[in-house]
């Protein structure tokens, strides 16, 4: 059963139901593989490949959210906080 790893990173993080939000799941319990899921109203809409760490997840939910040109800048705020995430996580702070 799959497990979700992360918090949600929210489009707006003052509302986190606002358009959109990512997290890092672990689809097999007993793998050590991870990937993004993309969440509208709480229902995953997309999903990333799978990863060996979190922060790999991370940076790929990152580039994601800008490939999507949704508005998304490379120094848009919920680029900047899943790649801040992922820096964290690559140094064991997160």
């Amino acid at each position: 059963m799959q497990k979700r790893v992360t918090r949600y990173y929210s489009v707006d993080p003052g509302d986190p139901d606002a358009l959109g939000a990512y997290a890092v799941v672990r689809p097999d319990p007993d793998l050590d593989e991870y990937r993004w899921e993309y969440y509208e109203t709480g229902e995953p809409v997309g999903r990333g490949a799978l990863f060996e760490t979190v922060a790999e997840a991370l940076l790929d939910a990152a580039r994601d959210w800008e490939d999507a040109g949704e508005g998304a800048a490379p120094g848009d705020s919920l680029s900047r906080r899943l790649r801040a995430a992922a820096e964290l996580r690559g140094k064991g702070e997160l």
